[in-house]
């Protein structure tokens, strides 16, 4: 079970994201099954695959 954590900032496409935020975000959604590691792997960058889980993981769960 993943242990609850904050994130230093807004993880969007148009910012610049604290890249140990997006490595927990990206393997909080593996877990959860909403993320698919690309074949160039995990990085530190947002990508599409992570906006996706998260608006996946949002929807199955009343989240805005």
């Amino acid at each position: 079970m993943l242990s609850p954590f904050n994130l230093k900032r807004y993880l969007s496409a148009d910012s610049n994201a604290d890249p140990e935020d997006v490595l927990n975000v990206k393997t909080a959604l593996k877990q959860f099954g909403h993320y698919k590691t690309p074949k160039y792997g995990m990085t530190q960058y947002p990508d599409q695959p992570m906006f996706d889980g998260v608006k996946k993981y949002q929807s199955e769960n009343g989240l805005r």
